[in-house]
């Protein structure tokens, strides 16, 4: 299952890949929908539809791959029961990639949706059980662990939006708070936390030895600004001072965590210089800057104006969604699969198509936040921003869309 072959391995790559490119596709349609009238394309339903397939069929299921592959050994790896896991989720999120968009929150969508959370408890108690031969003073193995801590508690949201829309409540307070619930502890913890515990992992395959007090300083400050960080969203229905400050209190123990994470990093610089090399390193440099931008930008909101004008101003908010999406999270995944050489990467066209990722990703993040810090300044539009945004945008989709096909020339080449 962990080589890339016409097994599980090279079947799990195909369609994370294809989720990716998928999602990549959607995203760019919903910006040229700014620019021309698609009479089949319901916005809201359709942008359903990507959000689900980027965070469930590429991102989840990236996670679930480097799970089992960092930490379970391999004759626990290879049990069929994670494929049949891996296969049940892929077609939910194939049931989801064509319901949402036709019909947005209904009855076969969410019927594929709650199949994919009953299957997240599954994998959730497979994946634990197998997990306790692990040494737990390992920081990777602890952060791994509260990576599907927060996803579990992340779920318990889904279960209230049910509610709420089954009880006509769809525009209520309650869904608001729900759907910010759910995405606050996938983003920043079961999707953050995870990527953590694979590069702390890597590092320790490596035998880089990490300090026990300051490893117990991270962890515990990262943990508690997970949960105190949500008061953010609360502001937004119950903007009371107590809220601001549970939120300011987060976002500074969030801070001083990063601080540690770097008195981790800084001495064994040189070593993980090594261990991430390569030409794909540029990769794992913009996820390192990204988690640190995001920190930062969170920082900033220690001051109560700078915080409702986070959550306000829509394109600080999808700038700051796909800082942790694209930089944080997919630049590490692909960067880890290069490294891991799951996927193809000596050849030009990964090389091009790497390349326009990183550039479509960098120059989109620069439009959104400017155009946010004019709208902010009551300075109006830049010039043509939503072609210009577009066009931009384009290079995703194209850049993904030569990694996979490169991918699938490498299938070729090799016996099955």
């Amino acid at each position: 299952m962990l080589k890339i072959g016409w097994s599980p391995g090279r079947l799990w790559m195909f369609f994370l890949l294809f989720n990716l490119l998928i999602a990549a596709v959607m995203g760019a349609l919903l910006r040229l929908a700014y620019l021309y009238e698609f009479s089949w394309l319901d916005f809201v339903n359709f942008r359903h539809g990507h959000s689900h397939v980027a965070l469930l069929g590429w991102v989840f299921l990236s996670l679930f791959s480097f799970s089992i592959y960092y930490f379970l050994p391999s004759d626990r790896a290879v049990h069929p029961r994670y494929n049949q896991l891996f296969i049940g989720l892929q077609f939910c999120v194939l049931g989801m990639l064509v319901s949402f968009p036709i019909q947005g929150y209904g009855a076969v969508s969410i019927t594929f949706s709650t199949l994919h959370t009953i299957l997240t408890y599954f994998f959730v108690y497979r994946f634990w059980n197998d997990l306790k031969k692990n040494d737990t003073t390992l920081l990777s193995v602890q952060l791994i662990r509260w990576s599907l801590a927060f996803l579990l508690i992340s779920t318990s949201a889904l279960w209230v939006l049910a509610a709420t829309m089954a009880f006509g409540m769809k525009n209520s307070e309650t869904y608001y708070l729900s759907v910010q619930f759910f995405l606050h502890f996938q983003f920043n913890g079961w999707f953050t936390f995870a990527i953590l515990s694979f590069f702390f992992r890597q590092l320790e395959m490596e035998e880089l030895i990490f300090d026990a007090g300051s490893k117990k300083i991270f962890l515990s400050f990262l943990i508690s600004s997970c949960f105190l960080t949500y008061a953010l969203a609360v502001a937004w229905a119950n903007p009371k001072p107590i809220i601001f400050w549970l939120n300011s209190i987060g976002v500074s123990l969030q801070f001083v965590a990063l601080v540690y994470f770097y008195k981790l990093l800084f001495p064994r610089r040189r070593s993980i210089q090594k261990t991430f090399s390569g030409w794909f390193q540029s990769l794992f440099v913009i996820a390192l800057l990204s988690f640190t931008l995001k920190i930062a930008i969170q920082t900033f909101l220690l001051i109560p104006y700078v915080a409702t004008i986070a959550y306000t101003i829509r394109n600080f908010v999808i700038g700051f969604l796909h800082l942790i999406l694209l930089g944080s999270v997919s630049a590490f995944l692909i960067g880890l699969f290069l490294k891991k050489k799951w996927l193809p990467y000596t050849t030009k066209l990964t090389r091009w198509g790497v390349g326009a990722f990183i550039f479509g990703f960098l120059s989109t993040e620069i439009i959104l936040f400017s155009q946010g810090i004019l709208l902010w300044a009551a300075l109006g539009f830049l010039p043509q921003y939503d072609l210009i945004l577009c066009a931009l945008s384009l290079f995703l989709p194209a850049g993904i869309a030569l990694i996979f096909v490169d991918f699938l020339f490498a299938l070729r080449k090799r016996s099955p």
